[in-house]
């Protein structure tokens, strides 16, 4: 009996042409099967991009205020300056020319509006450069950058996503649900990939014909922002961020370092719910993690929401009635408060529904011990591991 192949799966966002999990392999094979997606790769880059974050009110008062002596105590010892960009940081005013302080003044002294008309004009780095000039700029600076960072955050709230297979049919003669693609999307579709853009299985004649989803992903999409104090810290290239005896030695970094971190953002006080925005659905954390321990905010440790979401988004033509009944694919998804379910009408919870799931699909892959296995499995790969695990809680 000839072999099989199984079908492949990436997971992607078309509007913002952007994927997720679409790879090749050493043998070859592009993206992952279905049981890669579902039981072994991680999913905490995932659920980031669909948690909303939120503007933490107390970071501008506590930022200012703790600054403040910090500041105050060294321009009361002057030190030289150094050369490095990392200068920066050292709220010096020993060398600081006459004319330097006066525009400092000025600026400082104009109206908040003005600020901000400033401040559009100016990237992430020079923002906070000109924040830690004086404390006044910095209180006014410190929300602004707070909330440039944030648009990096949940960038796939609210578009329409799905979890694609390699075996789709191919250009406009494809079946993807309808609120997936625009116009512009199915034509590029049909029109295919350069030669230059063929993955190297595949023969030059194929270029300029008709392709699915999956391929144009591998081929034309982003991966998209990936959330970690890393990347945050791109935003701000001149910031020292790995020797914390440099970063103390400069304040207005170390209090970046400090408050602008993901978890920032993500309060675990709080209950997190995940939305289906088009069926005006959501789910409970406590439906879905196998200890009420693991919740954290919208993050679970080991089983959580990016399991939801993947399983439910799965859409290629092998799937049977009920299961592409209840897809996903295509809806638009978001993770946020629960208090947020008070605004727009009324919300639909089908957590029972969703565990129902959870347990016919887990227990028939693993057996009926699927929880214990999967802990086990986590526990075993470094204190609950490093492919399952959260990688920023404390």
């Amino acid at each position: 009996m000839p072999y099989k192949r199984e079908p492949r799966f990436c997971f992607a966002a078309p509007q913002l042409r952007q994927q997720f999990f679409w790879y090749t392999s050493a043998f070859g094979d592009k993206g992952h099967t279905l049981d890669g997606l579902l039981f072994d790769v991680s999913t905490y880059d995932l659920v980031a991009q669909f948690a909303r974050p939120i503007f933490p009110s107390s970071l501008v008062e506590a930022a200012a205020q703790s600054l403040q002596p910090i500041v105050q105590g060294r321009t009361n010892t002057p030190q030289q300056r150094r050369r490095e960009s990392v200068a920066a940081f050292v709220p010096s005013s020993s060398h600081t020319s006459l004319q330097t302080r006066a525009t400092q003044a000025n600026l400082a002294g104009l109206p908040v509006e003005i600020h901000y008309v400033i401040f559009d004009s100016l990237s992430a780095q020079e923002l906070f450069n000109l924040g830690i000039t004086c404390r006044r700029l910095w209180v006014v600076m410190m929300p602004v950058l707070v909330r440039r960072l944030m648009a990096t955050l949940g960038t796939w709230a609210g578009t329409p996503v799905i979890c694609t297979s390699h075996r789709h049919p191919l250009g406009v003669d494809n079946s993807y649900p309808p609120t997936l693609l625009r116009p512009e999307d199915l034509d590029e579709l049909d029109e295919g990939l350069d030669l230059e853009e063929l993955p190297s299985d595949m023969e030059d004649c194929y270029a300029w014909s008709p392709v699915n989803l999956f391929e144009l992903a591998g081929a034309r999409y982003d991966d998209p922002w990936h959330l970690s104090p890393a990347a945050i810290w791109d935003l701000l290239p001149n910031i020292p961020v790995k020797d914390n005896f440099e970063l103390l030695r400069h304040p207005g970094a170390f209090q970046v370092r400090t408050f602008l971190t993901p978890l920032t953002f993500y309060p675990t006080d709080q209950e997190w719910v995940l939305r289906n925005l088009t069926t005006r659905e959501f789910v409970r954390p406590a439906a879905v993690a196998l200890d009420k321990e693991y919740i954290h905010g919208p993050f679970i440790e080991v089983f959580g929401f990016g399991e939801v979401i993947l399983s439910r988004t799965v859409w290629h033509d092998e799937l049977s009635p009920d299961i592409r009944d209840k897809s996903w694919a295509g809806h638009c998804l978001d993770i946020v408060p629960i208090t947020d379910l008070d605004e727009g009408g009324p919300w639909k919870d089908i957590s029972d529904q969703v565990a129902q799931d959870i347990e016919r699909t887990w227990k028939d892959k693993l057996g009926d011990n699927w929880r214990t296995h999967i802990q086990d499995k986590a526990r075993l790969e470094n204190q609950l591991g490093p492919r399952k695990r959260l990688r920023l809680m404390p």
